[in-house]
């Protein structure tokens, strides 16, 4: 599901080079999660399942708060995807949580297929599905 460029290490999922200016709250929110990730990335391997569960803990709760924002805007927009946007943040959602629970009960993350999902659910959603929004929103 997630490769990498050497076949090795699962790469990182990346924030747009230049994120659009406008709703610059989401666009904050967005850096938030890319970089709480970042430290889980980071420390995957060898961390403390008790200290890696919390980072998760933290991303699965912010990620929350943030999908009802968008959701919010895309309610008060009329979005027409809306619907199929929010059935993407509730697959994240779940998919996060079982990485969690499998860190809690010590396995470790970078080995699980969660985990290569959420790599690639944070690229693909944040450059194509938050784009669509934005351009719906601009």
């Amino acid at each position: 599901m997630t490769s990498s460029d050497d076949g090795g290490t699962p790469r990182r999922p990346r924030a747009p080079a230049a994120p659009p200016r406008d709703h610059e709250e989401i666009d904050r929110q967005h850096r938030v999660l890319l970089e709480r990730w970042a430290g889980v990335e980071g420390s995957a391997a060898g961390e403390d399942p008790r200290r890696l569960g919390a980072k998760l803990w933290f991303i699965e709760q912010y990620a929350q708060e943030h999908f009802a924002a968008e959701e919010r805007l895309m309610l008060e927009t009329g979005y027409p995807e809306a619907e199929r946007h929010v059935r993407r943040h509730r697959l994240f959602g779940a998919r996060l949580g079982r990485l969690r629970r499998d860190v809690a009960a010590g396995r470790h993350a970078a080995s699980s297929a969660d985990y290569g999902w959420v790599v690639d659910w944070f690229e693909r959603h944040i450059l194509e599905e938050d784009l669509r929004l934005k351009r719906h929103l601009a």
